[in-house]
């Protein structure tokens, strides 16, 4: 009997210190995080942390986005462009064609391009069209290109941070 307690409460202590691993100065997401929100200080950290290792519940909070867990903006935001380039496929090309318009300039605060670089961007997609919007076979493959297009142009390299 006293093994078992023994091996129980080695096991409840490595769980509680394994968020420890990830900390960065907060207790992250998960159930600790949802009990001890609003609390400050190292005692409501370790609450919050031991908590997510005890229900072990952080791996579903980020999957799920539950718990003040919020998906990789990089991941999430790469879904939702190819989703309006997928919706707005055909005014997008076209506009890329002429180098201006809403739905492009739309596309270009999707990839995270400033206002005063939407000039720009227009200008060099519509140079080139055919390198990006022809030869692709599929939204994923023009989202590539376009990504290419902005890494090869100094000023948009430096004004759009996809």
């Amino acid at each position: 009997m006293i093994k078992l307690k023994c091996f129980l409460a080695s096991v409840v202590f490595i769980f509680s210190l394994t968020p420890y691993l990830y900390a960065d100065g907060n207790s992250g997401c998960g159930l600790g995080s949802v009990l001890m929100s609003g609390n400050k200080g190292s005692s409501a950290h370790s609450s919050a942390t031991t908590s997510n290792g005890l229900f072990n519940n952080q791996m579903f909070g980020i999957t799920s986005g539950t718990s003040n867990c919020k998906p990789d903006s990089a991941v999430e935001n790469e879904a939702k462009t190819k989703l309006y380039m997928a919706v707005n496929y055909h005014n997008l090309t076209e506009e890329m064609s002429r180098g201006e318009g809403e739905y492009l300039a739309t596309y270009a605060n999707m990839l995270g391009c400033s206002e005063e670089s939407y000039n720009e961007f227009g200008k060099v997609t519509k140079e080139k069209f055919s390198q990006i919007v022809i030869s692709a076979e599929n939204s994923t493959q023009l989202l590539q290109n376009t990504i290419d297009m902005i890494q090869n142009n100094k000023l948009l390299k430096q004004s759009c941070t996809i």
